[in-house]
């Protein structure tokens, strides 16, 4: 389990970022939207924070 502290600012963030990117590559399916989730909060964890940062990383992977 990952141990993360996000502010609001930080949740309307990793929301449209997750939104965005299902949407963009047409996941749909909830056990997917929750992988993508997984990976989001991963590399927030990691120190990736801003929305453009989180795309950028997520797109290099496609699901």
């Amino acid at each position: 389990m990952l141990n993360i502290i996000a502010d609001s600012t930080d949740l309307t963030t990793l929301t449209s970022v997750l939104d965005e990117y299902c949407t963009q590559h047409r996941v749909f399916e909830i056990g997917d939207r929750d992988e993508c989730a997984r990976r989001i909060l991963a590399l927030f964890s990691l120190g990736v924070t801003s929305r453009h940062a989180l795309l950028e990383r997520m797109n290099r992977v496609v699901v």
